[in-house]
């Protein structure tokens, strides 16, 4: 990945795809959009009967480094899906939170393409 991240890369993930997205966006220090992240999949995967042995090799990639400045979080009030307390305690007062009024399944995406504008300049 080291070869086609520059400067200009965005990285976007929602759900699981935003634990993901942090990760390498930690990684290579590159502007990140997470919609309603999941940041403990350990534990909100439970409810799909997956080992426990899949469950804590998420363990392993959990990211302890810092956010910067680079990173927006955008929370859908009404998500069915994602708990947004550990998002809110882990990231309170260190990056931006955007709120639409959406549930997990984003319909509007116009406040998502409204962030990527604000990120990108």
């Amino acid at each position: 990945m080291k070869n086609i991240i520059s400067e200009q890369s965005l990285i976007i993930g929602q759900s699981l795809g935003g634990f993901w997205a942090e990760i390498f966006g930690i990684k290579y220090g590159v502007k990140t959009i997470l919609i309603n992240p999941s940041i403990e999949p350990n534990i909100s995967l439970k409810k799909y009967d997956l080992s426990s042995e899949n469950l804590e090799n998420y363990l392993k990639f959990k990211e302890n480094k810092s956010l910067s400045e680079k990173f927006s979080i955008i929370l859908s009030s009404r998500d069915e899906v994602v708990d947004k307390k550990p998002v809110l305690e882990k990231y309170n007062g260190k990056t931006k939170f955007i709120y639409i009024d959406e549930n997990h399944q984003i319909e509007n995406l116009e406040p998502i393409f409204e962030e990527i504008k604000k990120i990108m300049n």
